[in-house]
């Protein structure tokens, strides 16, 4: 995998400031989520209160854990 680009944490932070006030949540862990939408992309971590995050905003589609992940074969 290569990292191409970068994203402004600006073009963001609505989003991650929404989840975060919304669900008490800290806004760190809310910019990945947010990331993570805005690039179509999974989410992929091993952090439970993240997970729980997810499972609250109804974004389990978006993020997944660790232990459920495998890498695409070439």
């Amino acid at each position: 995998m290569s990292f191409d680009r970068q994203i402004a944490t600006a073009e963001l932070a609505p989003r991650a400031f929404s989840l975060g006030h919304r669900f008490d949540h800290p806004l760190y862990d809310c910019f990945y989520i947010a990331l993570a939408e805005v690039e179509s992309a999974t989410l992929v971590t091993d952090d439970a209160q993240v997970l729980a995050l997810a499972r609250r905003a109804s974004l389990k589609g978006r993020v997944r854990p660790l232990a459920h992940f495998e890498p695409r074969r070439r």
